[in-house]
C-alpha cells in the first residue's frame, strides 16, 4: 500500500459514475423513527440487505448531506439512514467559524451537551445493533466532521462491517488502533494531514488492508462534502462528486465477501 498522497481506491463500477449533482436540492427520502431515534432521514429500498448509517456534521440536516445520502442509496442500492443525533438543535451555521471568544465558548458548550460524542455514539450503536437484529446483512457507518471520529469508533464494534470518514475532526492517529473492519478515509487539506498519514500506515498492517481506501482532497477545505460544501463552485462540485463516488466504491468493495 503506497504511503504517498495519491489515491488508494478499489476499482469498481460504483466509483466510476454517480447521479447528477444539483446546486439546489430536495431529498428523495422521508423521515422515520427507528431503534429509539425519533427522527431519521431514510432513503433507498426498505428491504435492502445493506444499510449505511450516516452521521452528519454539527450543522445537522443540510441539502448537501441529504443529496449525498441519496447518491449512496442510488449507486449502492442500499438503505441509507441519517439519524437526527442533535435532536433538532444543531450548532448555528451563523457561528461558523467560531471567530469570537463567545462563539468558541458556545461550540465548547455544544460538545459538552447537545453534541456530546458519547451520547451520539451510543445512539448510533443502538441503530446498528437493531439493524443486525432485524436481519440486515451488511451495515456501514459514514461520518462527517465530528461524525468521522464517531464512525471510526463504531469500527471496533461487532455489528459494523465497514466505516468511512470524510473531512473528519477531533481525531488522532491512534484512533484506528482498535478498528476491526475496512476504513475509507477522505480528509481535506484543512485536516491534520500528518496524523492521517499515520492512520494509513497503521491500517496497512490490518488483515483487511486491501479493502481500505484513502484520498487527500488537496483543493478543498473541511466541510466540502456536507454543510459547508459549495456546489456553485466548479471545483467544489467536482470534489463533492468525486468523494461520494469513492465512498460508494469503498462500501461496495468492503461489503464483498
Amino acid at each position: 500500500m503506497s504511503l504517498t498522497l495519491a489515491e488508494i481506491v478499489n476499482s469498481n463500477t460504483a466509483c466510476c459514475t454517480i447521479p447528477p449533482v444539483f446546486h439546489e436540492y430536495e431529498g428523495k427520502g422521508k423521515y422515520i423513527s427507528y431503534a429509539g431515534t425519533d427522527k431519521l432521514y431514510a432513503v433507498g429500498p426498505q428491504d435492502a440487505d445493506k444499510v449505511i448509517v450516516v452521521i452528519y456534521d454539527i450543522f445537522g440536516f443540510f441539502p448537501q448531506t441529504i443529496q449525498g445520502a441519496d447518491i449512496l442509496a442510488d449507486v449502492l442500492q442500499a438503505r441509507v439512514l441519517m439519524p437526527d443525533l442533535l435532536k433538532g438543535s444543531p450548532f448555528p451555521k451563523e457561528k461558523d467559524p467560531p471567530i469570537t471568544v463567545e462563539w468558541a465558548t458556545d461550540l465548547e458548550a455544544f460538545f459538552a451537551s447537545t453534541g456530546s460524542p458519547a451520547a451520539a455514539l451510543a445512539q448510533v450503536c443502538r441503530i446498528g445493533e437493531t439493524l443486525k437484529e432485524d436481519g440486515v446483512n451488511k451495515v456501514g457507518v459514514l461520518g462527517f466532521c465530528w461524525g468521522g471520529k464517531l464512525a471510526i469508533e463504531c469500527g471496533a464494534k461487532e455489528w459494523v462491517d465497514a466505516v468511512a470518514a470524510v473531512h473528519p475532526a477531533l481525531m488522532m492517529a491512534d484512533d484506528v488502533n482498535d478498528l476491526r473492519v475496512p476504513l475509507g478515509l477522505f480528509p481535506s487539506r484543512s485536516e491534520l494531514v500528518e496524523e492521517y498519514k499515520k492512520m494509513v500506515r497503521a491500517m496497512a498492517t490490518k488483515p483487511f488492508a486491501s479493502k481500505n481506501a484513502w484520498k487527500l482532497y488537496q483543493s478543498v477545505d473541511h466541510g466540502f462534502a456536507s454543510a459547508r460544501g459549495d456546489l456553485n463552485d466548479p471545483d467544489g462540485k467536482a470534489q463533492y462528486e468525486d468523494v461520494y463516488a469513492r465512498v460508494a466504491g469503498f462500501f461496495e468493495t468492503a461489503f464483498e465477501g
